[in-house]
């Protein structure tokens, strides 16, 4: 958007349109030269009318270029080529996936090949460790000259260091591949029988078991649910509806036709990071609730309040699978668990594949490989395992994939594969059949040069969702067939998620209709649901956002110099820590339609404000409201512009706005 003065240029250009957009230009000369203040008061007042005005006005999009800092840059709107749900409380738009302001970001190539190396010869099968012949030739070795040791991974909450930071390595034992496995994660290492000090090869292996503790504890469970399904959150970090259909096509082709996934089309992010969407989800609480649960930096004090924990008491046995452990849900910024909190907790493992480096392929950028297969394969082949062997035994399995998808945009492509694999797998052997998937994202793309886009932005706040129940549990169920339907086209949060597994656990005996937040996918949402309604702050609200709006150049900058008093009032005030951060040049300024709740007035008027800032030249976008001559910046702020970390500043959401000194 443009907020500088009209030049005469723009009005040559726009006398060619006809009288009404003359007379358009004149009302805007007139505003900007002589009544600022009016200006700003209408463009709170009356968004709809002035959105109309400038579009009137609007002329073809100039090719970027540096401009001076007194004036804003334009960022095109593009048309939506739909909606994605339009209902009386919340309207969002659909856009194009290959949009031409967004399409130049991405590059699709599904054959790209990210890891090299000789392959990886040994595979878990069944509890036994087999040789794939065929590999095992690569390296010039035969099966009869094979010999490996291995040593067991194991976790200590007896350490000195925090217990999810540290892996003990048990002594080394001959393995013997005619024999099951008992130890749960190991390391392997092989050398021939010629030289059997010359270690040729290293493994990892992720070993799925039976545990007689955990089925002695389910044993003892009174389980009140007659349907015993099992519950499948398969999570993928960093990926918007639209970013999956452009580089996950295999992937969300066979989980709307296949599996019938219901598609949650106004799914909205309720925080910034993964951290407050997955909280959401995990634990059904507000951001600033869990925070109060570690005070020390580790959240065993919160395991109660975790949904895998709420199924482990009917019965269920739980895991946590993430695949990269610095930034784990309650490891970044934090210390974990001093105590395993589910029955599978492959954290300590997965991190000594990470710490692996003479054995790990490291490239100058996530993802990780060992050897020629990524990291986040070998963790969706143990779930993929754990699921199988569990068979008829209920679970509840969470598991997110990041590494694939945090570091590079178009690595998404990676994932098409590996996660088509997966499903089609677990389709194939029935576990489908006996378990209601999640399959979801925490947000999108949230720095780099397409956050800038308007795309860009509901891309940020709309990460994709689906949800997958077996066939004959929605005709025993119509009612909640019904209203999973409905609900793919109103707005929905991961509170509602989480509300949905809550009430799972009764389900059909015991309905729940809703939590604090959240309400239950099983019953019909509210087509007059407003982000108020959902718990949605107005930063992260996607719903009627209205575009182009005509201010001042006065209100842009007052709008900018608010966020950047925000800003700075985030940043902790310690010498020699952070700089004090100024406004260099406003970006873009995009109207929103209050979040009121249903049946409330509209008293204000929102704006979504990029600003440049100095120093360091980063881009923030913050939440400007608005009424009459009161103008105040929200406490909720996005960092979009690509930042790395800020090592002088460890503290949760206060990193991305500290620029050290």
């Amino acid at each position: 958007m443009n907020v500088g003065k009209t030049s005469r240029r723009q009005l040559a250009s726009w006398r060619q349109y006809g009288c009404l957009v003359t007379l358009t230009a004149l009302f805007i000369v007139w505003t900007h030269s002589s009544h600022l203040g009016h200006t700003r008061v209408l463009s709170a007042r009356h968004p709809r009318l002035l959105n109309a005005l400038w579009r009137a006005t609007r002329t073809t999009a100039r090719p970027a270029r540096r401009l001076p800092t007194s004036v804003a840059r334009r960022v095109v709107r593009p048309a939506p080529v739909d909606h994605r749900i339009r209902t009386e409380g919340c309207t969002i738009p659909e856009f194009n996936p290959f949009d031409s302001t967004i399409k130049r970001h991405y590059h699709h190539n599904p054959n790209i090949r990210w890891c090299h190396g000789k392959p990886n010869f040994l595979n878990m099968r069944h509890g036994f460790v087999e040789i794939l012949k065929d590999n095992l030739h690569k390296h010039s070795v035969l099966p009869d000259d094979l010999l490996c040791f291995y040593r067991e991974l194991q976790r200590s909450q007896y350490s000195l260091q925090p217990p999810d930071e540290v892996t003990f390595y048990g002594n080394r034992q001959l393995l013997h591949f005619d024999k099951p496995l008992k130890e749960e994660f190991v390391s392997v290492e092989c050398a021939t029988k010629q030289s059997p000090n010359r270690t040729f090869h290293q493994q990892y292996l992720l070993n799925a078991v039976i545990k007689k503790h955990v089925e002695k504890r389910c044993s003892k469970t009174n389980r009140t649910t007659p349907h015993n399904l099992s519950v499948l959150v398969l999570g993928l970090d960093s990926v918007s509806y639209l970013h999956l259909e452009r580089h996950l096509p295999e992937t969300v082709k066979f989980v709307r036709e296949k599996l019938g996934a219901f598609e949650l089309r106004g799914y909205n992010k309720v925080g910034d990071n993964s951290y407050p969407n997955q909280r959401a989800l995990i634990t059904g609480l507000d951001f600033d609730e869990t925070l109060e649960y570690a005070p020390d930096g580790f959240y065993d004090s919160l395991a109660s309040r975790m949904i895998w924990q709420q199924y482990a008491e009917r019965g269920y046995r739980t895991m946590l699978l993430e695949d990269w452990t610095v930034c784990a849900i309650f490891n970044q910024f934090a210390h974990g668990f001093r105590f395993p909190p589910t029955d599978y907790y492959p954290h300590n493992a997965i991190r000594a594949m990470e710490n692996a480096s003479k054995w790990i392929t490291r490239n100058y950028r996530l993802p990780r490989c060992l050897g020629p297969k990524l990291l986040a394969e070998e963790m969706l082949d143990y779930l993929t395992r754990f699921t199988q062997l569990m068979d008829e035994r209920p679970f509840f399995a969470y598991s997110w994939v990041n590494e694939i998808t945090h570091g590079d945009l178009n690595s998404a492509a990676l994932a098409d594969k590996p996660f088509r694999r997966l499903l089609g797998s677990l389709h194939s052997s029935g576990v489908l059949n006996r378990t209601v998937l999640v399959f979801v994202s925490d947000h999108g793309t949230r720095f780099g040069k397409s956050r800038y886009s308007f795309i860009g932005k509901f891309e940020d706040r709309q990460p994709f969702a689906y949800v997958a129940f077996p066939k004959w549990f929605l005709e025993q169920n119509p009612k909640a067939s019904r209203s999973l339907l409905v609900n793919q086209l109103r707005l929905t949060t991961p509170y509602d998620v989480h509300a949905t597994l809550v009430e799972l656990l009764d389900y059909p005996s015991s309905e729940r209709l809703h939590t604090v937040y959240g309400r239950s996918l099983l019953h019909k949402i509210p087509e007059t649901r407003t982000c108020a309604d959902a718990n949605i702050r107005p930063h992260w609200c996607t719903c009627n956002v209205l575009g182009d709006v005509i201010v001042s150049e006065k209100m842009a900058w007052s709008m900018g110099e608010q966020v950047i008093y925000r800003l700075n009032k985030l940043i902790p005030q310690k010498p020699g820590k952070c700089a004090r951060l100024r406004a260099r040049a406003i970006y873009d300024v995009t109207a929103l339609q209050a979040a009121t709740r249903t049946g409330e007035a509209q008293e204000a008027a929102y704006y979504w404000v990029i600003v440049q800032v100095l120093p360091g030249n980063g881009f923030y976008e913050g939440t400007v409201r608005v009424s009459g001559d009161n103008m105040t910046a929200l406490n909720d702020v996005s960092h979009i512009s690509t930042y790395g970390g800020r090592f002088c500043m460890k503290q949760h959401f206060i990193e991305r706005f500290c620029l050290c000194l």
